[in-house]
Parts: structure tokens; sequence; C-alpha cells
């Protein structure tokens, strides 16, 4: 008599290929990793970050970032020590995690074989590999939304608002986008021991108890419930929306923007073949929108993270190429490459009775794509190196060449940098110097009281560095007050100089 099979076939399959897609996230992002210097300032922050989480015992969270992603690499640093190993295990877990879910959710949706596709596209595509090789919390808040739709769709409704309240504590944008499709499934969803209202008190609590937890942890550390403004402002500050005051040209001026991302920004990050086929997808599966399944369900995940999207560009109205959509944009991918898969596996079955053409297309669709992916991801990988590694390597120096203990005015990423463990350098920022904007006077004597031995200025105005400091714009020798700055290191295309103090010499006269 036969035995009954524990595990099908099915499930043997899908578990074997969830764990080989793992296997090549996991080798094609540590093989990214010695290459890529981050994303940007996030990337330095972040380290800095979870260094001060773990020194306050857990209790100092910055409310302009959620704490779940700080408060797990602060517990990896807790046990390897090494704050850059710790914030890049979070990130490369949650990078791989996303990958497995994704390919799950696909196959929910499409079948196994678009699964499949699904999940090798979700291993190569440029953000997705790049971020989840670096130290963005990005990765692990789209592991948990791609959690919580997976457990949605498979009527884990409990797991569901679980891994959807913890990606609020990773970025509030669930707020208005992951928990509003969880609610609209399941006030949509027929059927079960339980009406829709009902259902949805469970996860209500879930949400309720994450949102107002952390807003009164807010409310007594920051003095303020609002938790969202601060995000909120730096954003508009310091995009182009501040500079339109008239109405009808922010709103025309802001639908351009969105405009531009959709239309330029996104196919540029997905691949145009991606942008096309995950489109024709979406008009082709439009009923699905207002249906309770696993297609339907992914298309409302598609169509508010999108929205959200394409909502902060046309508030912020930053320029369409700002590095900063490619962040955002992190969450979004996912559900546009499963989109995608689907419609691939179609446009293939449609030809199978002319299988020279099937194979043709299905060729030329995955060579489009490949080498749209390739160009972008050493397009990135290029402008981290240029932009990124001298900063680090300054960092390298001064930890190399400075004694401990001196006084620096040092910023952005070769401070955070720095600050990636303990250290007895004194470090100013520009940020925090009372300083009256181009005042020679005020910053020697700032320079005196301080024994400052080192400045490290910025050409980009957020820094305040111009602002306080204009004169230092160019790279030679500075004269301020009875201290001479003399230019060691200048680089240009982000534009930093760093200067050392010296005395200036007695016969030096006053400019």
């Amino acid at each position: 008599m036969p035995q009954p099979q524990l595990v099908s076939n099915t499930g043997r399959t899908t578990w074997w290929t969830a764990f080989l897609l793992a296997i090549i996230a996991l080798a094609f992002r540590l093989c990214l990793m010695p290459y890529y210097y981050g994303w940007e300032e996030s990337d330095y922050g972040n380290l800095a970050m979870a260094r001060g989480v773990l020194e306050s015992g857990f209790r100092d969270y910055d409310m302009r970032h959620l704490p779940l992603y700080y408060f797990l690499s602060a517990a990896v640093l807790s046990v390897v020590d090494d704050t850059i190993l710790a914030t890049h295990i979070v990130s490369l877990v949650s990078g791989t995690a996303a990958v497995i879910f994704g390919y799950l959710l696909a196959r929910e949706a499409f079948g196994q074989r678009a699964g499949v596709l699904a999940g090798v596209l979700l291993c190569i595509q440029p953000e997705l590999a790049l971020y989840s090789a670096s130290s963005l919390r990005e990765p692990l808040f789209t592991a948990l939304v791609l959690a919580g739709g997976l457990a949605l769709i498979r009527r884990r409704d409990l797991l569901s608002a679980t891994a959807t309240g913890l990606s609020f504590l990773t970025r509030f944008d669930s707020l208005a986008t992951n928990m509003v499709v969880t609610f609209a499934v399941l006030l949509r969803r027929k059927g079960g021991r339980t009406s829709p209202r009902v259902a949805i008190l469970g996860p209500l609590a879930v949400f309720t108890l994450f949102v107002a937890g952390w807003s009164a942890y807010c409310k007594v550390v920051h003095g303020t419930f609002l938790f969202f403004l601060p995000t909120v402002e730096v954003n508009i500050e310091t995009g182009g929306a501040q500079e339109i005051t008239e109405r009808l040209p922010f709103i025309l001026h802001g639908l351009k923007v969105a405009a531009a991302l959709f239309f330029v920004t996104l196919p540029r990050h997905l691949s145009v073949v991606v942008w096309l086929l995950a489109f024709g997808a979406m008009v082709r599966y439009r009923r699905d929108l207002g249906r309770v399944s696993a297609r339907g369900t992914l298309f409302l995940y598609l169509v508010f993270n999108t929205a959200f999207w394409l909502a902060i560009g046309f508030v912020g109205q930053h320029e369409p190429g700002h590095n900063l959509y490619w962040k955002w944009l992190y969450v979004v991918i996912p559900f546009w490459l499963i989109f995608a898969a689907g419609a691939a596996v179609a446009v293939v079955d449609r030809l199978r009775n002319h299988r020279l053409w099937a194979v043709a297309t299905a060729v030329a669709m995955a060579a489009a794509v490949g080498w749209s992916f390739a160009a972008e991801t050493a397009r990135q990988l290029n402008m981290s190196a240029r932009l990124y590694r001298p900063q680090v390597e300054l960092a390298e120096w001064v930890e190399a060449h400075v004694p401990p203990g001196t006084s620096l005015i040092f910023d952005n990423i070769p401070a955070c940098y720095i600050d990636r463990r303990p250290h007895e350098w004194h470090f100013l920022s520009w940020f925090d110097l009372d300083i009256p904007p181009g005042d020679r006077g005020a910053l020697a004597r700032l320079i005196a009281r301080e024994d400052v031995r080192y400045v490290l200025w910025f050409k980009e105005d957020w820094t305040e560095a111009p602002v306080i400091a204009p004169y230092l714009a160019e790279p030679v020798p500075h004269t301020i007050g009875r201290y001479r700055l003399e230019p060691l290191f200048h680089e240009e295309e982000y534009g930093f100089i760093f200067y050392a103090v010296k005395p200036r010499p007695t016969e030096a006269q006053e400019p």
C-alpha cells in the first residue's frame, strides 16, 4: 500500500525554487558589495544611527527614521561588533527574503513559470540588488510589505497585519498604502465564518498598536505625536515645491514631475520592456482590480505604492532624475516585475503554435532586459565610486593620520563613516555652528576656542558649509584671522575641500 506524501511534488518544487533563487540573490549581492560605495548620505548616516541605538541601550531613535531597521542592526551589531557588517547583514537578508516573497507572490497570481521569471528579475534588478548590498532600510521595508501581501492572499490576516505593521516601523509609507490595501481586501472579502467588518478588527488592533506606540514614543522623547512632520517638511524644503507660491503653477509643475517619473524614470530603472509588459498586464487584468484574488490583491499593492511614489514627486517636486526617487521606488519595483513576468509568460504562450517565434521573442525580451539592467547597474556602481569612495578614503586618512582627541569641522559621509565605531575625535557640524554667514572673524574665533585643526567644506548648500563660509569655495590657501587654511584634499564632482588649519605666518597681512 503506497504511503501518503507529507510534502507534495508541487510543494517540493516551490521550496527548491525558492532556495535556488535565494542562493542566486545572495551570490549576486555579495559580488556587488566590494565595488559599491553606497547610495548616498543615507548609507553612512545609517551606520552612525545604528551605533547610536546600541550605545543608548536601544532607547534612542531619530523621529525622522522609524526604528525597526536600526533596532535590528543594533541587535546584530551587539553580536558582531562591526557596524558595516551588522547593517549589511540586515539589508542583505531582507533583500534576499524580498526575492523569495516576490517569487511566491508571482506564483500565486500567475503560476510557477511566471514566479520563476519574476524571481530571476528580482535577483538582478539594479536597485533591488545594489541597495540590499548596502546599509539602507528599504530592503527590510520591502520584504515586510511583500510578506504581508503573501499572508493576506493566503488569508493569514493577523500575520499579514503584523508584517505590514512592522513595515510601518521601517518606513511610515505603509500608513497611507499597504495598511489601506489590507483593509480594502478584508472589507471586500466574502465567505468565511465572520463578516468583513468583524474580520478587520484584528488587523485594526495590530495597526493601532504599532502606529499609536510609535506616536506615543515620539511624544515622550521628541515632544510631538506627529512623527511624520519632520520627514515631510525636509522633503518639501529640499525639493522644488517651495519655490512656487501660486496654486496653479504648483499643480502644473507637480503633474509634470509625476509624468516624468512615470514615463521616464520608471522605464529607465525597470527597462522599457518590463515597463511595457507590466503596463500591458495591468490593462489586460484591469477588471481584477475590483476582485478579491491573488492577482487583484497584487494589483492593489501596485496601484497604491506607485501612486504614493508619484504623489511624493507631485508634492516635493524634486528634479525627476534625483536619486531620492530611486530609493523611494524600491518597494514599487517588485510589483511591476511580477506583472511583467505574468505578461511575458502570456506573450510566449500565445506564440506556442509558432515555436520559432516564441523562442525568438523570449530571447529578445531577455536580451533587452538583461542589457538594460546591466547598464543601469554599471552606471550606479560607477557613480558610487566617483562620488562616495573619495569621502570614505578621506575618513580612512583621518583615522590613520589625525591624532585622537583632535577637533575638526567634519560632517556628512566622512563623519558618519568614522562614527560607525566609538572614537575620540571631536567633530563639529556646520549645522551646529552659531556663526553669521560670511563672518571670517567668527569662524576664526571658533577655531581658536575649539582648537580646530582641520575643516571639511562642501559645495552643496544643504550642508550649510557654503552658506556659513562661502569664501572657502576655492581650493587655495585662505587666511582666516590668525590662521591659514591650506587645502589637503579636493574633489570636484561631489564637491568637497579638506583644509588643514595652521598658524598664520607672522609676516602675513590681514586681507
